[in-house]
Parts: structure tokens; sequence; C-alpha cells
């Protein structure tokens, strides 16, 4: 695992992510950046969005939906 490898997930609030990475670090993730696409946006889904949990260390959603680790870092903010 690297640095940036997530190890934890949360859902916060509707669409908020919060990501726990192996090195301490916490970072949280606006998901209406990709609920542009029909594709992400079932995420609007509280109930559907709430269920996330981690796959081999990505977030990932109840019927397959994932996001690249690389891309959640860099579209989120660290805390």
């Amino acid at each position: 695992m690297n640095i940036n490898t997530i190890v934890a997930v949360e859902p916060i609030k509707p669409l908020l992510l919060k990501l726990i990475y192996e090195n301490g670090e916490i970072r949280f993730v606006d998901m209406e950046q990709y609920c542009k696409t029909d594709y992400f946006n079932q995420l609007r889904d509280w109930e559907y969005f709430s269920k996330v949990k981690l796959v081999f260390n990505v977030p990932t959603f109840p019927n397959g939906h994932d996001i690249a680790p690389e891309t959640l870092y860099l579209d989120s903010k660290k805390v």
C-alpha cells in the first residue's frame, strides 16, 4: 500500500464522503461533481449513497459504482 491508500470511507451527509488514508490523512470529497452524468445520478439518493463501502480500498456503492482512488484524492480537500 502507498500513502494514498484509502483505509476507511464514511458518508457524512448527502454527497459528502469522508476518506481516511493509510498515512492518517483525512479528506472530504463532494460527490456532487460526479452527478452530472446519468451513471452517477443515483448517488443523489441518500439511502443508496449511505451504503458506500470499501472494496479493495476503493469506495464502492451497491451496484458497483466507484471512482478511481487517485481521482478522489485529487478532487478532495484535506481536513
